[in-house]
């Protein structure tokens, strides 16, 4: 809660020094600029809270925007033929700082994590409070993710389904406006999963507009 107030306080004021820093000065994981304040985006258990060792380490990040309420963002660790770790983010609404009650429990976004291990896949789907920094459709976006609690949905054959226990993703990135990269990571990434499962299954949460705007 006391992260969330001053995340708050920071976009009210905008305090030399609090601030989100500019995204080209931030540094590097991978493609993930990371803010040096909130810390990196981490995945960890929602029992015991131990982080998940490079669980929220991703090489790409990008997003598109249907309007300035709506986005949709995908970050990928390795090549999407190949890739470790996704997280598809879906936001139905944005957050106003100083006029959205604080509610621990709020969301505003459809959350999906993805795991490839060997011939397995394991996804993971939930809810969390996204709030962006920066106008969506106008170049890079930066994002702090908040309880975004996430349980096992589907995996394939080869995962021990009742060794699964719920996650949490939470911390801060940045993702660059890249419409057509967010097309070919997910015709990549939703292959691969079919393939894994045996089965098709669609992995990303409906927009709520089909009609992407600026980049």
């Amino acid at each position: 809660m006391t992260r969330w107030l001053v995340f708050m306080a920071v976009l009210l004021t905008g305090a030399t020094g609090c601030e989100y820093l500019d995204v080209q000065s931030v540094p590097f994981v991978g493609a993930v600029r990371l803010n040096p304040i909130y810390g990196p985006l981490t995945v960890r258990t929602a029992v015991g809270e131990n982080e998940i060792p490079e669980a929220g380490r991703f090489d790409t990040a990008v997003y598109t925007a249907t309007d300035l309420q709506n986005a949709e963002l995908l970050l990928v660790d390795g090549p999407a033929d190949a890739a470790t770790r996704v997280m598809h983010i879906r936001m139905f609404w944005k957050s106003a700082a100083g006029r959205t009650p604080f509610d621990p429990s709020a969301t505003n976004a459809a959350v999906r994590y993805i795991t490839f291990t060997g011939d397995d896949v394991t996804i993971y789907g939930g809810g969390g409070l996204m709030s962006p920094r920066g106008t969506m459709g106008e170049g890079n976006l930066s994002v702090l993710l908040e309880n975004a609690t996430l349980r096992m949905m589907d995996a394939s054959s080869g995962v021990d389904v009742d060794a699964s226990e719920p996650i949490v993703a939470e911390g801060t990135f940045s993702a660059r406006l890249d419409q057509q990269q967010m097309r070919e990571l997910r015709h990549k990434i939703q292959q691969r999963v079919n393939e894994k499962l045996g089965y098709s299954r669609v992995v990303w949460e409906a927009p709520s507009s089909t009609e992407p705007f600026g980049g």
